[in-house]
């Protein structure tokens, strides 16, 4: 397996972050960085990319545990394989194609270089304090086994005659005791050059001014270093004042544009639908209106296309007199036909009736059996009024006994009728009640979703870490600002900084003192070096001496002038061989001077440095005392400012979440207290669900409607 790439996509303090490992030939890929960089957190990342984020991981102080995310692209033979791993008992491991889909555990388990975790940390995952730990216990076991160790992880075979051979070429470049060796030779060479460099020294009262205008110049920028900060905070918040006036100035202006409409009339609900829905039938009229336009446009066309001449223009109307003309010649021409048919059919008819009563006579003499004109316009006339007469006679009587017969039922129906109820509550209890909707499946559903929602809340509130409260006192926790939070993190490095800056400082010092010491240890060791002071000392006694004998020979007192003289002459000597090893042994001296000098100076700024570090220290402890101030209000121990910041991101997440469960519950409440309405403008049983309730309901109103037509019905008809 070959690794392309390990992105950090939410883990850790990562967020988008991506380790490239292109296939370009290389076989070693080397990931450095800084202290705290995130080095063994990526390393981290790609043991639980490969085998599983642990469920006590402890890289979700910046992102939920259930957010966490790691990407991962390896090539073993068959081309670039895409996979994120999430955080999760099961199905944890998700292709990278836009899917989604759950990459089967045997297949990646083909794909992994060693089946088990902890192999796989012990062969690829050891960090700087492993290695350094194992080499410890190999050191400390007092046996060969660390030479076999390396003899077997190098490929060294000939393990002892190496570090013979190494001894040797070491013992030709240093030996102690020696002159000849590469080294012995230089320390030597070294020796004179610094022998005649310190005979070119500085005085020590040039080399104590130059120590206080060093001191001056490292006061000078300190202050300089204090005054940029000073100037990088305040060029921070006027960044952040900067970034923050387009929004101010955007934010006057809606509220300026918002006033200027405050007289406006709200839209009722449903106005967008309703406008979205005009706008598309405009839309559509018009397409339909340019169609038919086109249409127009393309009939016109072909008319004014179409060749017509004056003389048929100006017979315009006889050619539509003829058209209308030839319609009706060739409906008579069809009635014709018709029309003979007819007419030898009548005569057949004619003819068989005439032999049926007896006639034997043409057709020609059949008119003369013709009933005059006004004689059988009469008796059809009086045919036709016995028949419409006798007629309605019949249904006269038909309809007397049928309406006698349905009044009588209508009064019997009318009397066996119920008196109808009045249905007002309950048509009001059906109007409250949304048709296709069932409310108590609605609510029960909306209250199954709060609830479990209420109970992810109190999870999240308990793995909140330092909170002991509930939700409620979370949401009026008074916590401080992200602001203050940036703030505070902000002083918490520039303390950090000026302290390590400080304790390096003491440790230089530290240093330095320890070496002059030293020096000063070994040039009293070799012998003991005179000093000024001494021969100022023994030139005192000198002086006093001579001053003493002059004095008393000059007043001529009787003294024991052998020993006087004898100490005298001591006193001479002693002083003498003092001067004569001070000329000789200048560069001693001058060291030894030096390194007095330096003690002394260090001296002096260890102290100065321990009352800054004192105050730097008491600083810290005043910032630290100011943090936890802050959060004491809300009844938190505060960590450090990056960590908080994280806190307050998931404590906003969590109220963002508490207003939606809130408003999800109120609408459950209101929901609830609606059912509670209607169940009891409906009243029945209790043990029934409200769609059934509310079906009989409804024929109960049908009824009672129909009873209150049918009896209005009823009395129309008894009143007729």
């Amino acid at each position: 397996m070959k690794i392309l790439s390990l992105d950090l996509i939410a883990y850790g303090p990562f967020t988008n972050k991506s380790l490239q490992f292109p296939d370009g030939g290389a076989n070693l890929h080397i990931v450095y960085g800084p202290n705290e960089a995130g080095k063994s957190c990526a390393l981290r990342a790609l043991s639980n990319a490969l085998y599983g984020i642990p469920q006590d991981a402890k890289d979700g102080f910046l992102h939920p545990y259930e957010d966490l995310r790691i990407g991962l692209t390896v090539d073993a033979g068959g081309g670039p394989v895409g996979v994120v791993r999430r955080k999760g008992r099961a199905n944890s491991l998700r292709r990278n194609d836009g899917t989604d889909s759950v990459f089967p555990a045997a297949e990646w388990a083909a794909l992994l270089p060693v089946e088990e975790r902890e192999l796989f940390d012990r062969m690829f995952g050891v960090d700087h304090a492993a290695v350094a730990m194992g080499g410890k216990l190999i050191l400390s076991s007092g046996s060969d086994l660390g030479g076999l160790l390396f003899a077997a992880a190098g490929g060294v075979n000939r393990l002892r005659t190496v570090r013979a051979e190494l001894q040797e070429s070491s013992e030709a470049l240093f030996k102690k005791q020696a002159s000849k060796p590469q080294i012995n030779s230089a320390v030597a060479e070294l020796k004179k050059a610094i022998a005649a460099g310190k005979d070119a020294l500085t005085l020590v009262a040039e080399y104590k001014h130059l120590r206080d205008a060093v001191e001056e110049a490292a006061e000078e920028s300190r202050r300089l270093e204090k005054s940029i900060s000073e100037a990088s905070l305040e060029e921070q918040r006027l960044r952040r004042l900067q970034q923050a006036i387009p929004l101010v100035d955007k934010r006057r202006r809606r509220i300026e544009q918002l006033q200027q409409h405050e007289g406006s009339r709200t839209l009722p609900a449903g106005f967008a639908d309703r406008y979205g829905k005009a706008l598309i039938s405009v839309r559509e009229s018009d397409t339909e209106s340019a169609s038919q336009t086109r249409d127009i446009e393309g009939l016109r066309g072909k008319i004014d296309a179409t060749p017509v001449t004056l003389e048929i223009l100006e017979r315009a109307s006889e050619i539509e007199e003829l058209y209308k003309q030839s319609a009706s010649v060739k409906k008579g021409a069809e009635d014709r036909a018709r029309r003979e048919q007819s007419a030898a059919d009548c005569r057949e008819s004619a003819a068989a009736l005439l032999e049926s009563i007896g006639v034997r006579m043409g057709l020609e003499r059949a008119a003369e059996l013709r009933i005059p004109d006004p004689a059988r316009a009469r008796i059809f006339t009086l045919s036709t009024s016995k028949k419409a007469v006798d007629q309605e006679v019949t249904a006269s009587g038909r309809d007397l006994r049928k309406a006698m017969d349905e009044q009588r039922k209508a009064n019997e129906e009318l009397a066996g009728l119920a008196d109808a109820e009045d249905t007002g509550v309950l048509e009001e209890a059906l109007a409250m009640a949304p048709a296709g909707r069932d409310l108590e499946a609605e609510h029960g559903r909306q209250s199954k979703e709060a609830s479990e929602a209420r109970s992810e809340l109190e999870k999240r509130v308990s793995a909140l870490p330092d909170w002991k409260g509930t939700l409620d006192d979370l949401a009026v926790a008074a916590t401080p600002l992200a602001e203050t939070v940036a703030d505070f993190q902000n002083r918490f490095l520039e303390q950090a900084s000026k302290e390590k800056g400080l304790l390096d400082e003491r440790a230089r010092f530290k240093r330095e003192s320890d070496e002059a010491e030293r020096d000063l240890r070994r040039i009293e060791q070799e012998q003991e070096v005179p000093t000024e002071q001494d021969l100022q000392a023994r030139r005192s006694g000198r002086d006093s001496q001579w001053h003493a004998i002059r004095t008393d020979w000059l007043a001529g007192i009787a003294t024991d002038g052998n020993a006087r003289a004898s100490s005298f002459e001591a006193t001479v000597l002693t002083s003498d061989q003092i001067a004569d090893r001070l000329r000789r042994e200048s560069a001693r001296v001058s060291n030894k001077a030096g390194l007095l000098v330096s003690l002394e100076r260090l001296g002096e700024q260890s102290a100065g440095l321990e009352a800054r570090v004192a105050a730097e220290q008491r600083e810290g402890g005043e910032l630290r005392r100011q943090w936890a101030l802050c959060w004491s209000a809300a009844g938190v121990s505060p960590r450090s400012p990056a960590e908080m910041q994280s806190w307050l991101h998931r404590r906003d997440a969590i109220l963002l979440k508490a207003r939606d469960v809130k408003q999800s519950e109120r609408e459950a409440d209101r929901l609830q207290e609606t059912i509670g309405e209607i169940r009891r403008a409906l009243g029945g049983d209790t043990a029934m669900r409200l769609p059934e309730l509310t079906a009989q309901a409804k024929r109960a109103v049908a009824h009672q409607a129909e009873l209150r037509q049918r009896k209005a019905t009823l009395q129309a008809e008894a009143g007729k």
